[in-house]
């Protein structure tokens, strides 16, 4: 197992709340109207779309580091880790999500219905649909109906359970599988039902490639991640762009916009793993991230619930309304409160009810909070 006292430990530490704060701020925009001078900084936003795929790289990449063997017995160990950090407050957090929709008339658009298990938990409904160089049209990803966001932990836990046979492939066509990998994903090549999500069916395989190859990600960010910052800003500035002037069908339809996306993935993931081996080594940078990273996991499945996403509308500007400093100002308050709000209500019950934190936050509890479990 990866230590916790390595560079690269500490990088994917202190990456943990940026990736969490491009995924929240995507999950509830602004709405600047086009022509705006903040338009397409707000476009920005948009590049959290690929940003999910490091999040994949790193699961892979942790389950299988530093482990020469993996037996049967290793597995079942594991599986009960993961049944309790993913599964449990998947079903927890949508049981809560579902209630709240009970419980608010605004919050019941969108409704799923009631013992309808598939759609609530599995396969959810259709979103993200993609069309491959190959030719063919295929979903990206399906969600959840409960609440959308959570379609991230149903692929891990999916992911995970077939893991050894990536772990098995890897073993056997060593550092082959990793161009047999990017191929498919460069082409933009998906499942046809969209169960497993494009970013994971290729970033997760990928990580256990590195892990079970011994390639370190730290070496390769450092090799490459110098020469890709430039590019990466070039794409960035593109992405910003697009997302601003193109329509939805051009951007998850069009060939050609799909082949970008997947290239801009594949250069943010070294670039963003270089940025913080860096952040990590400066404490004064490293030591209030490493202080929120515990505490991203609650406040991403608590932000999803459908009475949040409701609150949040409260603060968007309507399409073609004139925006003012002072709503961008409102809005930028009331992220800060939310994501605020829901570390501080992570800290309190981390001090005083532990017991009940642990199935809404997988057991990811502050050090001193799981010396006393």
């Amino acid at each position: 197992m990866l230590s916790r006292d390595t560079p690269l430990s500490r990088a994917f530490e202190c990456m943990r709340f940026p990736l969490l704060l491009f995924v929240v701020a995507f999950h509830f925009p602004l709405g600047l109207p086009r022509g705006h001078a903040l338009y397409y900084l707000e476009r920005v936003g948009e590049s959290a779309q690929v940003l999910m795929s490091i999040f994949f790289f790193i699961s892979g990449y942790l389950q299988y580091c530093g482990r020469d063997t993996y037996t049967p017995a290793d597995y079942r160990r594991d599986l009960r880790s993961k049944t309790r950090s993913i599964l449990l407050p998947f079903v927890v957090w949508s049981a809560i999500a579902y209630i709240l929709f009970l419980l608010s008339p605004r919050a019941q658009l969108g409704l799923p219905e009631p013992g309808n298990f598939m759609r609530m938990f599995v396969h959810g409904f259709e979103v993200a649909p993609r069309r491959s160089i190959l030719g063919y049209d295929f979903l990206e990803r399906c969600s959840p109906s409960v609440t959308v966001p959570y379609w991230f932990l149903r692929d891990l836990f999916v992911l995970f359970l077939i893991s050894p046979a990536f772990r098995w492939i890897a073993l056997r066509l060593r550092a082959w599988t990793i161009p047999l990998l990017l191929i498919p994903f460069t082409l933009n090549a998906g499942l046809p039902n969209g169960l497993i999500s494009l970013d994971g069916l290729y970033f997760y395989p990928l990580g256990v490639t590195f892990a079970v190859c011994g390639y370190d990600p730290a070496e390769t960010a450092r090799r490459l991640g110098p020469w890709l910052i430039v590019p990466w800003v070039v794409l960035t500035a593109m992405c910003a762009w697009m997302c601003g002037d193109f329509d939805n069908h051009h951007l998850f339809m069009g060939v050609r916009s799909q082949l970008f996306f997947r290239i801009y993935t594949l250069v943010s993931l070294p670039v963003w793993i270089r940025a913080f081996l860096w952040v990590q080594a400066r404490p004064r940078l490293a030591r209030p991230l490493m202080w929120l990273a515990p505490a991203c996991f609650f406040i991403y499945v608590a932000h999803a619930p459908r009475a949040i996403s409701v609150w949040m509308e409260n603060f968007r500007i309507l399409p073609g309304d004139s925006a003012q400093p002072g709503d961008i100002a409102v809005w930028v308050l009331a992220m800060t409160v939310l994501l605020g709000g829901l570390t501080l209500l992570y800290r309190l019950m981390s001090r005083h009810t532990p017991i009940l934190l642990v199935p809404l936050a997988g057991g990811r509890l502050p050090k001193k909070a799981s010396n006393k479990q």
